[in-house]
């Protein structure tokens, strides 16, 4: 999947400051974002007033309504820590399991795909200089 062509970013455990990082990079670029994570927090609370929708349930129906088709352009990004049998996540890899679209985040994944997202943003004049990126998204 080409970065150019994600519309809808979807993170699985969206309440860490790797996961968070990843959101506000994506809805930055205009994509539509949302997220589960199992705890509310100060971090989840402040990307909801950022307008990023988070469940803090880890069911089907939690999920929001534009994530529930199997359209092009749509990423799923899923930490390490998730459960192996979390209901969103299985949702996720059944629904698109032809398309290969999940992606994992464990720091290693992350520190690459702060990498790239960094010097994409660059490039691009995206990248904020007031906003609290993770130590390695600012390297």
């Amino acid at each position: 999947m080409e970065l150019n062509s994600i519309k809808r970013v979807f993170l699985i455990g969206i309440g860490g400051i790797g996961m968070s990082g990843l959101a506000r990079y994506f809805q930055h670029r205009g994509c539509l974002v949302a997220g589960y994570d199992k705890t509310q927090t100060a971090l989840t609370t402040q990307l909801e007033q950022e307008n990023i929708e988070i469940a803090y349930h880890d069911g089907i129906d939690y999920i929001p309504f534009d994530f529930n088709g199997p359209e092009d352009g749509t990423l799923i990004i899923y930490t390490p820590a998730i459960p192996a049998n979390s209901l969103i996540l299985s949702f996720f890899q059944d629904k698109l399991q032809p398309k290969k679209t999940l992606g994992s985040s464990g720091h290693h994944q992350q520190r690459h795909v702060y990498h790239c997202c960094c010097r994409n943003a660059w490039q691009n004049n995206h990248f904020q200089h007031d906003r609290a990126y993770p130590a390695c998204f600012r390297q």
